[in-house]
């Protein structure tokens, strides 16, 4: 699990939008149980821990680098953080009741990540995915952003939409049942110079080095500059979940 973020941890919980509040009740209604406990993989600074915080859950967030897990305890005292990568981390003693992951889940070898999952839960428990991709509503606009990353290897590219991929993991690796998915979008409008300031928090920029970050982030903002108008994107959120 990459742990790149931690750079720019403020940063991140700063300019990282949450997540909508009906995840959680979609969440829990899946589960059909109010869950006792629950574990989530790659906390972050707490974006998905906030849906679930206060709710009555014992909460551990596996979180392996300290600068976020810094943030993420300001933030909810109460959690408890294991400081270890998921790969590491051993569930407590009959696994949790909840398993959950938002926006780290590609972080993870694929395959193990299924199966480390499948033994993480209860008898019974959920296993919930989040994802999340902002597609821009100006597709000219999206395609002169994607070129100006290409002028700034290495680019990897987009990644595809979490249940494309993380659907057929599950069903091929585990004995996960019940997969279904849940899905949500929004649109937002931002202005530039905060577009730039989320570009810093994001994986392919920050896995760049010092000097192609510079060059691209001053490459974007002469492309956005001449785009002229605030950032029109749709927000579209991805939510697969798998019981035990």
């Amino acid at each position: 699990m990459s742990t790149v973020f931690g750079e720019v941890a403020d940063l991140y919980d700063e300019q990282r939008p949450g997540y909508p509040l009906e995840i959680a009740e979609v969440v829990l209604g899946y589960a059909g149980r109010p869950p006792a406990t629950m574990a989530e993989v790659g906390a972050g600074t707490g974006k998905a821990t906030a849906l679930f915080a206060g709710r009555g859950i014992a909460i551990t967030c596996v979180e392996p680098d300290p600068r976020m897990a810094e943030v993420l305890t300001a933030r909810f005292p109460s959690v408890t953080v294991a400081a270890a990568p998921f790969e590491r981390w051993t569930p407590p003693p009959g696994g949790v009741d909840l398993l959950t992951a938002a926006l780290a889940w590609h972080w993870i070898e694929p395959v193990t990540r299924a199966q480390l999952a499948e033994r993480a839960l209860a008898p019974g428990g959920t296993l919930a995915l989040i994802g999340r991709r902002s597609v821009h509503e100006d597709a000219g606009l999206g395609a002169a952003i994607r070129a100006t990353y290409a002028r700034h290897p290495p680019d990897a590219g987009e990644r595809p939409p979490l249940p494309s991929w993380a659907v057929p993991e599950i069903r091929e690796h585990t004995g996960l049942t019940d997969i279904t998915t849940w899905e949500t979008a929004y649109a937002t409008s931002t202005a530039a110079a905060d577009v730039l300031r989320s570009v810093r928090t994001l994986g392919p920029f920050l896995r760049r080095s010092p000097s192609v970050q510079r060059a691209l982030l001053d490459d974007l903002r002469r492309t956005l500059e001449a785009y002229g108008a605030p950032i029109r994107t749709r927000v579209e959120t991805a939510v697969v979940m798998a019981r035990a």
